[in-house]
C-alpha cells in the first residue's frame, strides 16, 4: 500500500493548520492544574515516553508524543478506551461494529498500519495480547491486537501516545508507534458516574448503561492505592433491514406471511466488568515498590447469519421457520505487574526491577443452533472451545546522568534487560461442535444426501486445532541522548533481540532536534524496527464459515506448518520489517499557543496476512487428503506484502482554547 501525492497531502496539512478557526489545543498539550480559580489546562507536559531525559515535555521533545489527560478522556463521550482514543487522535482509527469472531474485542489501527503493529504499554509494561486471531473478513484480518477495552476508563490518568516507530527502544510491534496507558495515582478523593444512552432513529433499540468510578487511598506517609472499576451493560441493536429471499419450499403457504426481519443485529449484547489496582509505596529513602493489576470479564452475544427454513443446514423439525445461531463468547482478562526502584539518576545510577504477568482466557459457545447432521437428535447449544494467550516479562532498567565537556547539560545512559516467555493455547470444543453425526438430509428436494457436520454459525474448535505453542525472548538494549548545544538535541538507542522460533532481530534509532529559535525549531528521526509474528499467528487452526453471494462455505485457517498449507504454498513466517523517518516543525507563535507539522514515511517489508480463502478443483482435492472433505476452502498467514505508508500530523494549540488536530 502506498500513499500517493504526498506533497499534496503536505501542503494540504499546513493550510489546515495555519486557516484552522480555532488554532485549538493539540491533545497532546494539556493537563489539568488546580488553582483557585478552577482547573486550567496547560499547553506543554512532561513526557517519559520515547526518552529517558527527565526534563523533556511533548513541544521539546525530538519526538512527536501526544498526551491525553483523563478529563479528556471522560469528555470526549467515548463509551470505551478505543473510541476514545479514536476522538482524540487524529491517527487513530476505530471502527465499533467490527467483530473480531464474536469476542467483543475491536481493533485499533494508528497510521494507517496493522491493529498488531502498534505497541500497548501499561504503566510503561508490554501488554498482552487478546486470545482470539481475527480470522474474519473485515478490519484486521489475520491480526492478534491488545484488547484495550479491557481497561477501565476510570482508571486511566493519562495515556501517552508516541508517533514514532521505536522498536529499538521498546522492541517488537513498535512498528506504527507506541500507546502508554498510564493508570490513575491518587491517594485521596474519588468519583462516581452514571452513563445511559440509546438509539432512537428507526427503532434499532441498543440501550447501553455503563457505571464507573475510583477511589483513591494514601498508604504509609508517601504511597498510594487507586481501585477503580466499571461496568457495562449494552443491549444488542436491531437490524432494520428484511431478508426479501424465498424462506420456504415452492408451494409453501407460510412463504406469503413470513417474517422478514430476521437479518443479525447491528451490534452485540454485552456484559461487561473490569477493575484496575494501582499502587506505589516508599520501603525506605531510596526504594520504592510499585505494583498494578487489571482484571475485566465479558460476555457478549450476537446473532449470526440468519438459516432460512428451505436450507439443508436446517433440521426442519427442530426448527420450522428458521433460525439464527447465537454466538456467544467469554473473554477473561488478567494482568498484573509487580517492581521495585531504586537509585539515583545522578549518582550511581536509578535501576527498575519489574516482572508483569498477563492472559486473555476466550470462552465460546453457539446457542439456537443445529449440526444438520445429527438429525433430530442434534442439541441445540454447542461449547466450542477455549482459546488461552499468555505473556510473562521480566524487566531490568537502568538509567544515569553522564557529565559531559563538549554538552551543556549532562547526557542519559540508558540499559537494560528483558526476558519473555509467550505461550498459546488451543482446546477442543463439543464434538457434536465439529463431528458428522451419519444422519443424511431428512426432507425436502435434497433427502437422503449427505448433511452437513458440525454445528451451525460457528464450528467448533477440533482434535486437530488442538495444542499449545510457546516461545522464549531474550533481549537488550542501550541508549545515549542529551542536550549538545543549547540549540540542539541528539539520541541513539540500539536493540538486540533472540526469539527461540526465528533467531536474532537488530535495531536502531537516531533522533535530533534543533532550536533555531524559541519559538522555531525543527526534528527528525531516522529508524528500523521489526515485529514478530506472535504466538497466535503461528499456531492459530479454525474452521470458519463464509458467505458468498448468499451461499455458505466452509473455509480452513490452517497454521503455516500445517502439510496442507504447505501444499498449498505456506512457508515458515519470518518477522516484519521496517525503516521508518520522520520530521517535522514546532512553531510557538506564542507563549500560550504552538503550531507542530510531522511528516513521515514508513516502509515495511514481509507485512504478515492471511490470504484469500483458496478455492478450486486443486485445494479441495488437498482439503480432502488432510481429513477435510466437506471444506471447500483454505487460507493460511503468510508474509505477502511489501508496503510504503506516507503522512503528515499537523496541530494547533492554545492554552485557552479546545484540543484539535489534523492528520493528512
Amino acid at each position: 500500500m502506498t500513499t500517493r501525492k504526498f506533497k499534496v497531502r503536505t501542503i494540504v496539512a499546513l493550510l489546515g493548520v495555519a486557516f484552522s478557526p480555532a488554532l485549538l489545543a493539540q491533545t497532546q498539550s494539556q493537563t489539568a492544574k488546580s488553582t483557585a480559580q478552577g482547573d486550567i489546562q496547560q499547553l506543554d507536559n512532561v513526557v517519559v515516553l520515547g526518552t529517558r531525559r527527565a526534563d523533556q515535555t511533548v513541544l521539546k521533545s525530538a519526538t512527536p508524543v501526544e498526551v491525553i489527560s483523563s478529563r479528556q478522556l471522560e469528555e470526549s463521550g467515548a463509551k470505551n478506551v478505543a473510541a476514545a482514543l479514536a476522538k482524540l487522535v487524529p491517527s487513530i482509527n476505530f471502527d465499533p461494529f467490527s467483530n473480531s469472531n464474536n469476542s467483543g474485542a475491536r481493533p485499533i489501527q494508528f497510521r494507517s498500519l496493522g491493529p498488531d503493529e502498534v505497541l500497548i504499554l501499561v504503566n510503561g509494561k508490554r501488554r498482552h495480547a487478546s486470545a482470539m486471531l481475527h480470522g474474519k473478513a473485515s478490519y484486521g484480518r489475520g491480526s492478534q491486537f491488545v484488547d484495550v477495552n479491557n481497561i477501565p476508563v476510570s482508571a486511566i490518568s493519562r495515556i501517552e501516545v508516541l508517533r514514532d516507530g521505536a522498536s529499538a527502544q521498546y522492541g517488537s510491534d513498535a512498528i506504527a508507534g507506541v500507546i502508554n496507558i498510564v493508570l490513575r495515582e491518587a491517594d485521596s478523593g474519588g468519583e462516581l458516574n452514571v452513563r445511559v444512552g440509546e438509539f432512537t432513529s428507526d427503532n434499532r433499540g441498543g440501550l447501553e448503561k455503563t457505571y464507573s468510578g475510583w477511589k483513591g487511598i494514601q498508604l504509609g506517609e508517601d504511597g498510594f492505592l487507586t481501585i477503580s472499576a466499571e461496568w457495562k451493560d449494552q443491549n444488542r441493536t436491531r437490524n432494520p433491514y428484511s431478508d426479501s429471499r424465498q424462506q420456504y419450499f415452492n408451494g409453501d403457504p407460510r412463504e406469503a406471511t413470513a417474517n422478514r426481519h430476521v437479518g443479525s443485529g447491528g451490534s452485540a449484547d454485552i456484559d461487561s466488568k473490569s477493575f484496575a489496582l494501582n499502587g506505589e509505596i516508599g520501603i525506605n529513602r531510596d526504594v520504592r515498590l510499585y505494583g498494578f493489576l487489571t482484571y475485566a470479564d465479558r460476555y457478549s452475544q450476537a446473532a449470526g447469519v440468519w438459516r432460512r427454513p428451505q436450507e439443508d443446514t436446517n433440521v426442519r423439525a427442530i426448527f420450522p421457520d428458521g433460525y439464527a445461531p447465537e454466538l456467544g463468547t467469554t473473554s477473561k482478562d488478567f494482568a498484573a505487574a509487580l517492581g521495585v526502584r531504586f537509585g539515583d539518576v545522578d549518582l550511581d545510577g536509578a535501576v527498575d526491577l519489574s516482572i508483569n504477568f498477563g492472559q486473555n482466557d476466550i470462552d465460546q459457545t453457539v446457542t439456537n443452533s443445529v449440526n444438520a447432521s445429527y438429525g433430530k437428535a442434534s442439541p441445540t447449544q454447542f461449547y466450542l472451545g477455549k482459546l488461552i494467550n499468555t505473556q510473562t516479562n521480566v524487566n531490568a532498567d537502568y538509567t544515569k546522568s553522564i557529565p559531559s565537556t563538549f554538552a551543556v547539560k549532562p547526557l542519559t545512559f540508558g540499559a537494560g534487560a528483558t526476558a519473555r516467555t509467550e505461550s498459546y493455547e488451543i482446546r477442543r470444543g463439543d464434538p457434536a461442535g465439529y463431528s458428522y453425526g451419519g444422519v443424511a438430509i431428512l426432507d425436502g428436494p435434497n433427502a437422503g444426501k449427505p448433511a452437513a457436520p458440525g454445528v451451525q454459525g460457528f464450528t467448533a474448535y477440533q482434535p486437530q486445532d488442538e495444542g499449545t505453542l510457546k516461545r522464549n525472548v531474550y533481549g537488550g538494549y542501550l541508549s545515549l541522548e542529551g542536550q549538545l548545544t543549547d540549540k540542539f538535541q541528539a539520541g541513539i538507542a540500539g536493540r538486540a533481540e533472540h526469539y527461540s522460533d526465528f533467531g536474532w532481530t537488530a535495531t536502531g534509532k537516531l533522533s535530533a532536534r534543533y532550536d533555531f529559535t524559541p519559538a522555531v525549531a525543527i526534528r527528525g528521526t531516522a529508524s528500523n524496527g521489526f515485529r514478530a509474528p506472535s504466538v497466535g499467528q503461528m499456531g492459530f487452526s479454525n474452521t470458519t464459515v463464509t458467505w458468498v453471494g448468499g451461499t455458505q462455505y466452509d473455509t480452513r485457517i490452517f497454521p503455516v506448518n500445517h502439510a496442507a498449507a504447505q501444499a498449498l504454498g505456506a512457508k515458515p513466517l519470518d518477522p516484519e520489517k521496517s525503516t521508518n523517518y520522520t520530521i517535522g516543525t514546532v512553531i510557538r507563535p506564542t507563549s500560550r499557543s504552538s503550531v507542530t507539522l510531522d511528516l513521515f514515511q514508513i516502509d515495511i517489508k514481509d507485512r504478515i496476512t492471511l490470504t484469500d480463502n483458496l478455492t478450486g478443483t486443486y485445494v479441495r482435492n488437498v482439503l480432502t487428503r488432510a481429513g477435510y472433505p466437506t471444506v471447500q476452502g483454505a487460507s493460511f498467514l503468510f508474509n505477502g506484502l511489501d508496503t510504503q505508508t506516507r503522512g503528515s500530523i499537523s496541530s494547533a494549540s492554545n492554552s485557552l482554547t479546545s484540543p484539535a488536530a489534523c492528520w493528512i
